[in-house]
């Protein structure tokens, strides 16, 4: 008796563990959600979120890549210049990780302007890196 309620409680801690979703798992609501009664939800959650990758300097890094790339292309810069941009950063950066997400970055760019050529020795670098 005593086995099977400890395998009952096991068993509903797992499963209430899997239920739960750190701040950086879960999604933001979407911008067409109906507002919340005083319209903080999207707000919340992007505090929730921001403060969760603040704490890691890496997770930080690779989110500026992405919101980099994101206002990049916003701003009108072309695939060869958000290249220029990116190719800077990628010497500048003392992050493993941020080194990867901007070499991913340029791969992206590359195809998009036809330089496969170029797009393969980012990806050949990622596949070859020593940690």
């Amino acid at each position: 008796m005593r086995r099977i309620a400890c395998a009952l409680i096991a068993l509903g801690l797992a499963a209430g563990g899997a239920t739960m979703l750190r701040a950086d798992d879960s999604t933001p609501p979407p911008s067409d959600a109906p507002p919340t009664a005083d319209g903080t939800a999207a707000y919340v959650w992007y505090i929730e979120h921001y403060t969760y990758i603040a704490k890691d300097p890496e997770a930080m890094g690779v989110a500026a890549v992405g919101k980099a790339a994101e206002m990049l292309k916003a701003d009108g810069q072309t695939p060869e210049q958000q290249v220029e941009f990116f190719t800077k950063v990628l010497y500048m950066t003392k992050s493993h990780a941020v080194e990867r997400t901007v070499r991913m970055q340029l791969v992206e760019l590359y195809k998009q302007t036809g330089q496969d050529d170029k797009a393969m020795e980012q990806l050949q670098e990622l596949m070859t890196e020593q940690p």
